[in-house]
């Protein structure tokens, strides 16, 4: 067992050995190696976001921090720069492994028990902001700041293309939380655009507060200018100017609609920066700040046990209206027994308990309004909003063994408790006789100051719940929800922590917490489910509302919307791309256009013979129909099949039309919320649990199935169900009268079944209420690849698709946008079109050859139609954000839309022996590939846009690739990477 672990450590630490991978030399091999390396290798240990979710910053066990930025014109996360720490020398003894070993590790991934591996990599993340002196409603991103497992902390200064050397050793064990607050924030940009004649007093000022395993936490001040923000995804491919270059770039470049969308986003963000108070020239600019210096302050704030976590209380410095603000609480520290509150000087203001003597609770059957008294036995973890009115300071722990006696619980495991304090001006508010908080600063100052422990400065109140950390609703108006990491450590459970929507009272609140609701009332709202062990989650205000941020062990981030209708649906995946997930695809457009493409060859096309008979094989096996190999004969299983496959539909149509996968995650979350119910619950629980997670991941399997890969065998079965093979001397009127026999009108695929009489009858009327309604309902599931979780009641209902609003279009979109896929990439706008449309297509192929057998031209007439859609549609909606890939998409349904033009001159001239329809289509496919080679190599506007990463090392690691001057093209190069500067002077 210890040679086993042993291996298994030593397979983790050749994995995180592997660096970035992508050399620098503009090639499409650098391309993949972007997608395929850009990810963590390990687990995410740590994650952090700037307020506005534009960066989202990793940091995980590789010793690597990871900088993801939002790209609008791909709507997506992408990689644009890493800070490489200093990796321990027993780590990089360790060879890269070969193409075959990445290419198995991939299919068959090396399991490593990531809890048996001791805690190294980066350890603790903090994004710095600033507001804009000028509007305060815009936020500048400025340095972000990461610590290590070995006590160091290292700057990266994303406006910099050199790295800045680590402050090493500032703590002898690892570093757990980084904090920052502003304590002065005068600065912008000046009109003299001068580093080096900058005036001195035109600066921000930031305070960090670093929490450590060696018991101590340290100040830092950082010093920082305002400067424009570098363009991180320089746009190379310009809008076509008048009639004729729109044109042609959308018949031959692969553009398509795009001049109409890029407006109509500009004028997009124009109005939302106004609707939130931006100015617009500000935004224009996209100002961020530039770190000049630092300085560590001489003061160490030592606590009595090692530090877990610290947050910040807002910024309560220099530049603030108080008195005296040294004495306001600045940052707030959490250990293992309290809380400490701290300035701007480094000096412990008090410590705050997880401890209370009488708190307001309902009893479980929200009835009577009751007192109890609970007591923490070990801290967990700290959480801060801070707001205009005031902040709200939130802690997590486990709660004593004799609380949990004296109130009665029956629960096996410790129950976590969350108490509330409430803070103005960095002073904790003191519970008065009336319910209200006094936030006087002489009597605040004086109990603040009382020890060990200052009674009256007891929580609000503590909820009992379950789980381990979390993280608060980062609102400005209110503070609506609280997220908790349950016990499974794969569950992020939300849960309501207001009462009433401030936006509904006459009068406001005096203070955010007077809206707080009592204990014993929450409820779940959403859970968050992972496939892995969650390491870490922050809650994070994006321009569209919150999101939480989750990194999990299996070294991929996740971005989670938590509010409106699309609330619980992940919109980000922060990762690699396995090489299976670029193959797959491309391999899977040649094989869908070849399944299309042969119908242009099907059994009723009278190609010449030599071509029909290989022809008719191959247009058989692209379709899957292996029938004639099979020796089960048709009539034996003809009802069985369409009993399983009716049934099947009117399933859909049960799990659509009641909306049962969120239903499901109603009932678990109602049995989660069980933890608060009485005994009898208390002891279902453990058992329900479980079940109701298997049902509801069975619910979710079956819509994927039923609305992907079993659309197109169930229609093509159900179209040959209504097939009939009709008699030249049979009339309809004795149809009618059912006055026929089985030889004179019977189905095709099974001759022995009469058609419209007794079980077939009953079948077809089944079938024409039921196929329609499954087609329709279908719709908004398929163009989300069957994943039910972005289509809930509302959204199924809203069918007026012709509107940008439409929840199809916008649930479409999220769900083909969640990751940035390169040249794979789909085009956002037009996500729900091209995947309807191709829906369609692929349905309506299979049902018009087989209801069109025996009219060949008919047949091919209308497949020729269905094919030039599929072109032409391709060519108005580009389908795809990077032009090469569009190219190749258009000219390969061109060509199949030429084969099918062939095939209907071959019916029209009906004659086997000719060659000319052959060589007709050998020469539309030479015309294809030769203009397909022209637009990939020589049109400089048809070409795939090259990441731009940038990446700062700080041991003996050698950079790969070229160093690119400033001034050269940011294009040309795959990565602008920068060589590792000594402290020199050629430095700035």
């Amino acid at each position: 067992m210890a040679e086993g672990l042993e291996a298994e450590l030593k397979m983790l630490e050749a994995k995180i050995s592997k660096r970035y991978h992508a050399k620098g030399d503009g090639s499409l091999g650098d391309i993949w190696r972007h997608f395929t390396t850009r990810g963590h290798k390990g687990p995410v240990t740590c994650i952090d976001s700037c307020l506005w979710a534009d960066y989202i910053v990793t940091g995980g066990l590789d010793y690597s921090v990871r900088i993801w930025k939002f790209n609008a014109r791909f709507e997506a996360y992408d990689l644009v720069a890493i800070t490489q720490m200093e990796i321990p020398s027993h780590l990089k003894n360790y060879d890269e492994a070969t193409c075959f070993y990445q290419l198995k590790e991939s299919i068959w991934p090396t399991k490593v028990e990531w809890e048996k591996v001791k805690r190294q990599g980066v350890t603790a993340l903090c994004c710095t902001t600033s507001p804009h002196p000028d509007c305060p409603a815009l936020l500048r991103a400025g340095p972000i700041v990461s610590g290590s497992t070995e006590g160091a902390i290292y700057i990266t200064d994303i406006t910099r293309k050199t790295k800045i050397d680590p402050i090493n050793e500032l703590h002898k064990g690892p570093i757990n939380g980084i904090a920052a607050c502003v304590l002065k924030a005068d600065s912008k940009i000046s009109e003299k655009a001068s580093n080096e004649e900058s005036d001195p007093n035109n600066y921000v000022t930031l305070l960090l507060m670093t929490a450590s395993e060696d018991k101590t936490a340290q100040l830092i001040k950082i010093r920082c200018r305002e400067v424009p923000s570098p363009d991180f995804f320089p746009q190379s491919q310009a809008d076509p100017e008048g009639l004729v270059d729109s044109f042609v770039d959308v018949f031959w470049r692969g553009g398509g609609g795009r001049v109409a969308a890029r407006a109509a986003r500009r004028q997009s963000d124009l109005e939302w920066q106004q609707s939130n108070g931006i100015d617009t020239t500000l935004a224009e600019d996209d100002p961020i700040l530039e770190y000049i210096d630092h300085e560590v302050q001489p003061d160490l704030c030592k606590h009595e046990f090692p530090v877990k976590s610290v947050r910040s209380l807002g910024n309560s410095g220099e530049d603030k209206a108080c008195a005296n603000p040294e004495n306001r609480a600045t940052f707030a520290s959490c250990c293992q027994a309290y809380i400490g509150l701290w300035d701007i000087k480094g000096q412990e203001l008090t410590r705050l308990y997880m401890d209370i003597a009488s708190g307001p609770y309902w009893d479980v059957k929200r009835e009577v309004r009751d007192v109890r008294s609970l007591k923490c036995d070990s801290i967990t973890g700290i959480s801060v909003v801070n707001k205009p009115k005031g902040s709200l300071l939130f802690a997590s722990g486990i709660e004593s063994p004799d609380s949990a006696a004296q109130r009665g619980a029956k629960t096996k495991t410790a129950n976590s408790l969350v108490a509330v304090w409430g803070l103005e001006a960095g002073l904790v508010g003191l519970a008065q006789g009336d319910g209200q908080l006094n936030y006087d600063e002489k009597k605040c100052r004086d109990k603040m100051k009382e020890k060990p422990k200052p009674q009256v400065m007891m929580p609000l109140c503590m909820y009992v719940t379950e789980g381990s950390n979390i993280d608060i609703d980062q609102a400005g108006g209110s503070t609506t929800f609280v997220c908790q990491l349950l016990e499974d450590k794969q569950t992020v459970n939300m849960w309501d922590i207001e009462a009433v929507d401030p936006n509904r009272l006459i009068l406001e609140p005096e203070g955010p917490a007077s809206l707080l609701l009592v204990p014993g009332t929450e409820k779940s709202l959403e859970m968050m489910n992972h496939i892995s062990t969650v390491k870490d989650f922050r809650v994070v205000e994006d321009s569209e509302g919150p999101a939480l941020v989750c990194g999990t062990e299996e070294g991929t981030a996740f971005i989670w919307d938590l509010e409106g209708d699309d609330a619980g649906q992940i919109y980000g995946e922060l990762r690699s791309m396995d090489p299976l997930e670029i193959l797959v695809p491309v391999i899977m457009l040649f094989v869908t256009v070849a399944q299309v493409f042969s119908f242009a060859f099907g059994p009723a096309i009278p190609w010449q013979k030599e071509v029909h008979t290989k022809a008719v094989v191959a247009h058989k096996f692209m379709m899957l129909d292996f029938k004639e190999t099979i020796t089960i004969k048709k009539e034996d299983i003809f009802w069985p099949e369409m009993t399983i496959i009716m049934g099947l539909i009117l399933l859909f149509h049960f799990f659509a039309i009641f909306d049962i996968p969120h239903v499901m995650d109603t009932a678990v979350r109602g049995i989660q919320d069980m933890a608060n119910g009485g005994p009898v619950a208390q002891a279902l629980r453990p058992f329900l649990k479980p079940l109701a997670l298997n049902l509801r991941s069975f619910t979710y399997l079956l819509m994927q199935l039923l609305s992907t890969v079993l659309v197109v065998p169930m229609v093509q079965s159900c179209a040959q169900a209504v097939d009939c093979v009709w008699d030249e001397d049979l009339h309809w009127v004795d149809v009618l009268r059912r006055n026929y026999t089985v030889e004179q009108l019977h189905l095709g695929a099974v001759p022995t079944v009469q058609c419209y009489s007794g079980p077939h009858l009953k079948l077809v009327i089944l079938m024409w209420v039921a196929v329609p309604a499954y087609l329709l309902l279908l719709l908004p599931y398929a163009v989300c690849s069957g994943d039910a979780q972005y289509i809930n009641s509302k959204a199924l209902w809203d069918m007026k698709i012709w509107k940008s609003t439409n929840a199809w279009r916008l649930a479409s979109k999220r769900k083909a946008t969640d990751m940035h896929l390169g040249f794979l990439h789909p085009y956002p706008s037009q996500a729900f079109d091209t995947l309807a449309f191709e829906l369609l297509s692929k349905v309506a192929l299979p049902v018009v050859t087989t209801w069109t057998t025996s009219k060949p031209l008919l047949q091919m007439s209308m497949v020729s139609t269905i094919g030039f859609f599929l072109w032409f549609f391709s060519v108005l909606k580009a389908p795809y954000v990077e032009r090469k890939w569009c190219v190749l998409v258009q000219d390969l349904k061109c060509l199949i839309f030429m084969a099918m033009c062939c095939g209907v001159l071959t019916v029209v001239l009906n004659n086997p022996k000719s060659s000319l329809t052959m060589e007709i289509l050998v020469g539309c496919f030479v015309w294809v590939l030769f203009g397909l080679i022209l637009k990939w190599f020589f049109d400089e506007k048809v070409r795939v846009e090259r990441p731009n990463v940038t990446v700062y090392a700080h041991d003996d690691f050698d950079l790969a690739g070229p160093v690119t001057a400033a001034g050269d093209d940011v294009e040309a190069p795959l990565l602008q990477k920068r060589e590792v500067l000594a402290q020199t002077g050629s430095e700035e």
